[in-house]
């Protein structure tokens, strides 16, 4: 199943801002410059036309609260001294200049979740009338209330970081005018923290740090105009030697090549798995656990890594090629959610004044057993964002949502004070928590409640030899299949398969696309029909509105199924809707997913057939999913059906498995989840799917946001989570940070290649 909203993407458009402070000061007592922040906004602007008296703005994403107008967002972000007070953040526009804008116009509403086909979530507690929020469409006032809106503030590792949302346009849906800002001052206040203690000394920056610091300077208006003396003037801490060749360097990579810091690797796993590995130690007797697992550590260490295993009781190096007893002392263990408990206790315990994350440098955590948060060894952390949301006792309540997320940000208390629920979002409006990644988090899903060593081996192996495949035989992993199927009759979801396509060509990528085509013909004349029952539209507006959409079937152009839909974007904003361009040639599916007499483009063989045919370092797939399949494009039972070819063992891919469910880590009756056994199976070398049913709609992706990270700045499956989490923080619809995990090795990414 995929949960989904109709409604457009979500713009992402940093605009420098005017920071101006108040009366803050450093360490050393001198107070901060203002203009070191100011600036005037907007510095780019967003053009709207009307459409048949509706509104069209040419920003590629939109975003609204389901029933509210459905209008851009921009998110402004920037970087803070390391002693500014989080809680004391506060925001100003002054010197506003607008206009409102000739003309009447229509904005139409952000549409609601769905699950399924079309099976419609509203938030409770609010009244709708037509798909609208009658206190907002009917009140004469402008929407937003200010051209400002939300103002978080958190860290990212040490790094302060602010977010403030901007709404360019206003509306008023009594009067139907629009009011578009055209210029103003952004001002940011804060005060310093009290119980802030300016350092002894300075220190370089970490590897985890250079990585935050690399992703901020994107994101953040102010970082890349700071000199080393000006960034030590704002934060104490550090020697920012580094500082120009982190703002300045193309990609991510070259820089740990160029500075060669070391970067530390924790293993978290359990007695049971550790001590069946130990087996490679001289003398280790006959055993049928893992003998892998010390391999994996030596070649983590052949990559400049400092590896460290920790298990319930003890902690572990390989020194000298073996595996060595450092200390009788471990995370904790236990089961489910006390043992989740445990884990981020462990990482976040005072060592030397430090939170142990932090006192160790930890890049990157790997976790190793069973992920049931029930029962499991290495459980993942039950959330509850959407409580406020969906009704109680739904099918599709998400009041558990699985997440390691919780073992990656670990500056903020993720229990809400309103409702006492853990990793409550925005989304319903009971707590903010700061969602800015400290570590990079991934797991090895060891089934069987953890006693699958077997397994574990298999895994660990492929992944070894993914890592040491030389780059010079990796081409093949420059090449990307996009399976697309719909999610919904309002959703053909080509848009986001011709992104990806787009990056793919920039990028020197190949591609291959698998879309799905689904009918609109009888979904439109519903909805017109509809419009006239309620009176939205007259009798002659009907009439002519089905003339229009007839004519233009007659004369729009058919393209062949696996070619290019161009003319997506001309249908869609000619009618409002996605337009099926009755792809051609498409061969038959063996079971319509859309019972509506439309033709689909592949089915289950089809996709296995054309992965057979090639080989793919990635695959993005998009449609709706179970735990063990993803509707008509893989399911796990024909994995020994003969007639099903296989992927190629040799040639694992990175798959991110958009849809629900494909990554589910209950071990309920020793269920294997789909995303668990691509990576047992020998189909890939790591995922990145949903432990529960996740949020679908265009103003929600992260896939091809992740996917810009893995292909265009060669980051690996969790880096690119994070980064993507980074860079869409502040639009509203954070909910999918927690449902998509990543399944293996958190540093593999395509460009993992032999030691350099």
């Amino acid at each position: 199943m995929k949960l989904s909203r109709k409604v457009s993407p979500v713009i992402f458009i940093v605009f420098a801002i005017c920071v101006i402070l108040t009366n803050p000061t450093n360490s050393s007592g001198a107070a901060y410059d203002p203009a070191d922040f100011t600036t005037l906004i907007p510095t780019q602007t967003v053009s709207v036309q009307s459409l048949k008296g509706k509104a069209v703005f040419n920003c590629e994403r939109l975003t609204g609260f389901p029933g509210r107008p459905r209008l851009p967002l921009q998110s402004v972000s920037f970087i803070l001294p390391e002693d500014a007070d989080l809680k004391t953040v506060k925001v100003v526009l002054s010197n506003v200049k607008d206009e409102i804008l000739s003309g009447y116009w229509d904005v139409d509403p952000a549409g609601p979740y769905l699950i399924g086909d079309n099976n419609e979530i509203w938030p409770t507690g609010i009244k709708y009338a037509h798909g609208k929020d009658t206190s907002v469409y009917s009140s004469n006032a402008y929407f937003p209330a200010n051209y400002y809106g939300r103002v978080t503030a958190g860290k990212a590792r040490k790094f302060i970081v602010a977010n403030v949302e901007i709404s360019p346009y206003r509306f008023n849906p009594v009067t139907r005018k629009l009011r578009r800002i055209t210029s103003a001052s952004l001002t940011v206040s804060f005060v310093k923290d009290s119980t802030y203690t300016p350092p002894k000394y300075r220190k370089t920056f970490s590897s985890p740090e250079i990585k935050r610091l690399y992703s901020l300077k994107e994101h953040t208006v102010n970082l890349k105009k700071m000199d080393k003396a000006k960034f030590e003037f704002y934060f104490p801490t550090y020697d920012a030697t580094n500082l120009q060749l982190i703002i300045q360097a193309p990609k991510l990579p070259p820089l740990f090549e160029a500075t060669l810091l070391k970067r530390t690797y924790v293993i978290l796993s359990t007695n049971y798995i550790v001590s069946q590995a130990r087996v490679s130690l001289p003398g280790g007797g006959i055993t049928n656990g893992s003998v892998q697992l010390v391999p994996f550590m030596k070649s983590k260490q052949a990559r400049l890594f400092d590896v460290t295993l920790v298990t319930e009781d003890k902690r572990y190096k390989v020194v000298n090629g073996t595996l060595t007893l450092m200390a009788n002392e471990g995370w904790g263990g236990g089961f489910g959610q006390p043992a989740a408990e445990n884990i981020r206790a462990w990482l976040t315990a005072d060592v030397g004044g430090k939170p142990r994350w932090d006192a160790m440098e930890i890049e990157y955590l790997l976790l190793i057993g069973c992920g049931d948060p029930t029962q499991g060894t290495l459980p993942m952390k039950s959330t509850y964002p959407m409580f406020e949301i969906n009704p109680e006792g739904a099918s599709f309540h998400n009041l558990n949502l699985p997440t390691d997320y919780y073992y990656a940000e670990l500056t903020s208390d993720w229990i809400s004070p309103v409702s006492g629920r853990c990793g409550v979002l925005n989304i319903s409006s009971d707590y903010d928590f700061d969602l800015q990644p400290e570590i990079s988090v991934a797991r090895i899903p060891v089934n069987l409640y953890g006693c699958d060593v077997m397994g574990l081996d298999s895994i660990l192996l492929k992944i070894m030899a993914y890592t040491d495949e030389k780059q010079i035989n990796a081409a093949w992993r420059k090449n990307v299949l996009l399976p697309i199927k719909p999610l919904s009759y309002n959703d053909n979801s080509w848009e986001f398969g011709e992104r990806i396509k787009d990056l793919c060509t920039a990028q020197g990528f190949g591609y291959y696309r698998i879309y799905d085509t689904i009918s609109e013909y009888n979904a439109y004349l519903t909805t017109l029909f509809n419009q006239w029952e309620n009176g939205e539209i007259t009798k002659q507006q009907y009439d002519a509105l089905i003339a229009d959409y007839k004519n233009f079937l007659t004369t729009f152009p058919e393209v062949p199924w696996n070619s290019n839909p161009a003319n997506w974007l001309t249908v869609s904003q000619h009618f409002g809707i996605p337009y099926d361009t009755g792809l051609t040639n498409a061969p038959a599916d063996d079971d319509p997913y859309n019972d509506d007499s439309s033709v689909t483009a592949f089915n289950e063989l089809i996709f296995r057939q054309a992965w057979a045919n090639d080989t793919y370092g990635l695959v993005i797939w998009k449609t709706h999913g179970l735990e063990t399949k993803a509707m008509y494009i893989y399911d796990k039972a024909n994995d020994n059906n003969p007639a099903y070819p296989q992927p190629d063992n040799n040639h694992p891919a990175i798959i991110f498995m958009d849809s629900c469910l494909n990554s589910y880590p209950y071990n309920t009756y020793n269920m294997i989840s789909l995303g668990s056994s691509m990576l047992l199976k020998g189909a890939a070398v790591g995922t990145v799917g949903a432990t529960q049913v996740s949020l679908g709609g265009e103003n929600l992706e992260i896939a091809d946001t992740w996917a810009e990270y893995v292909i265009k700045e060669e980051l690996s499956i969790a880096d690119a989570r994070d980064f993507t989490i980074t860079r869409l923080l502040d639009l509203n619809d954070d909910y999918n940070f927690l449902v998509f995990n990543p399944y293996g090795d958190p540093s593999v990414g395509l460009f993992s290649y032999e030691p350099r």
